[in-house]
């Protein structure tokens, strides 16, 4: 009755579930998500909720995950259960993220499906404070010791976060309820399971047996000290800069005004702008960051972003992509490094770019260095590293140029306009608009997006 009452009051204090809404339960089959199951079973009627159970099997343990997937079928019992199977490797990445990234898609389509309002995993107290612990060893931040939220904004709730793992055991064993142990749970490979195992019962041992409440207690009051922080830390973001399509350019005197509080947590924002998250980004990251902001190294590399300084800025935004793409005429391709589209017609508008070719194949690529062409109305070719230096062109925009070339001969350059010739067959004309507002999924990644008749490297 202890644990039903803490998480009753964990669902209303986070407001966790709306009145009468369909809830998803994700169900592993171990102790953790089968006591969730049970738990919200009898407090589903306080909040009128309709349940359905959720389970993924990864087939990483042979007939184990499919006796898994079984016994998730048997206690679902009376409620919808829906069961995918997801096979996950380690070809590209770390298995427990590649793992933890299936079971979140399976969740988002889940909601989308089956019309769920959230979807409830069985996080526990015991979780976070792993959590928190394997994140300090990694150097993170404030943000990052926050550990696993209650209420996520993708809709993922963790109802007995405030609960331990030998609270849900004792919890279970009284009721008489059986679950299915996970042996990778005690693969000492994983860092996770070494912190579950070895390093958090010496703690318990030798120093504090309620380690496990401090670290949560210290997660909820970084989590409170980063939502008072996060409207400040977006102010003064948008005070020192300005948005690119591939991020955020960070005004260098500005930034240098701020509190060294407060420029974290810029860069962290400027960073999340960039790229959508921040997962895998340490302090040692934002400091990297900072250095490049404080007239230090001229660009630093973090995951999945660049910090670039040129002219008294920092472009802090995704790394653009240089992967050179077919055209075809006509054709529409969106360039994200950009934010634009080009569209190539076969008759077009004053407004338009009028280039001639021989007919060969049109390749879109980005600037290297040593590429020069002769603009339409200049008497000799220019590089175009001169152009931009006369242009004014900062650095960061330089190194994802677009530019299109024929037999590997520049015919037009991104406002530099088209190649002078004279012997060119085929005319065509070419204008850069701005994507749509319901084009902005092509910015999530920075590859070059073509669409119509063109050939495409579509981005994942």
């Amino acid at each position: 009755m202890r644990l039903l009452g803490q998480v009753r009051e964990t669902i209303s204090r986070y407001s966790m579930f709306p009145l009468g809404a369909r809830i998803g339960v994700a169900v592993s089959g171990g102790p953790d998500s089968v006591a969730l199951l049970t738990v919200l079973r009898e407090l589903a009627l306080d909040w009128e909720l309709s349940l359905v159970v959720l389970h993924l099997n990864h087939c990483l343990r042979g007939p184990e995950s499919d006796e898994d997937e079984q016994f998730v079928r048997v206690i679902a019992g009376e409620l919808p259960c829906i069961a995918e199977r997801r096979a996950v490797g380690q070809e590209c990445g770390n298995l427990e993220q590649n793992a933890r990234s299936a079971r979140l898609g399976f969740f988002r389509r889940m909601m989308v499906q089956h019309r769920l309002a959230a979807v409830a995993t069985g996080h526990t107290r015991s979780d976070q404070a792993e959590t928190v612990l394997f994140r300090l060893i990694r150097g993170a931040g404030t943000a990052g010791l926050a550990g696993i939220l209650p209420v996520t904004s993708d809709k993922l709730v963790r109802p007995l976060i405030h609960v331990s793992r030998p609270e849900v055991k004792e919890f279970l064993e009284a009721r008489e309820i059986p679950w299915r142990q996970d042996t990778s749970n005690c693969d000492l490979r994983f860092t996770r399971n070494r912190i579950r195992h070895e390093l958090l019962p010496v703690i318990e041992s030798g120093f504090n047996p309620r380690i496990d409440e401090v670290l949560a207690s210290a997660a909820e009051v970084a989590r409170e000290e980063e939502r008072y922080w996060d409207g400040i830390a977006e102010a003064a973001l948008w005070s020192c800069a300005r948005p690119h399509p591939r991020g955020a350019i960070i005004d260098c005197e500005a930034f240098g005004e701020l509190h060294p509080a407060t420029a974290r947590r810029v860069i962290r924002k400027a960073i999340a702008a960039a790229r959508g998250d921040l997962r895998r980004i340490e302090f040692a990251h934002v400091e990297a960051l900072r250095e490049v902001l404080s007239g230090g190294p001229p660009a630093a590399s973090v995951p999945g972003a660049v910090a670039v300084r040129s002219g008294g800025a920092v472009l802090v935004g995704r790394a653009p992509d240089r992967t050179p793409v077919t055209l075809s005429i006509p054709s529409s391709t969106a360039v994200a490094n950009w934010g634009t589209r080009l569209v190539l017609r076969e008759s077009g508008y004053n407004t338009d770019d009028r280039l001639m070719s021989r007919g060969g194949p049109l390749v879109l690529r980005t600037w290297r260095p040593g590429d020069e062409y002769q603009p339409a109305g200049s008497r000799k070719p220019r590089k175009l590293k001169d152009l931009f230096q006369q242009a004014r062109i900062p650095l960061w925009d330089r190194a994802c140029w677009p530019i299109i070339t024929e037999n590997g001969i520049i015919i037009w350059a991104r406002q530099f306009g088209p190649a002078e010739t004279s012997d060119g067959k085929v005319v065509f004309y070419l204008s850069e608009k701005k994507l749509a507002a319901n084009e902005s999924a092509d910015r999530e990644s920075p590859s070059l997006h073509v669409s119509g008749q063109s050939a495409a490297r579509e981005s994942s």
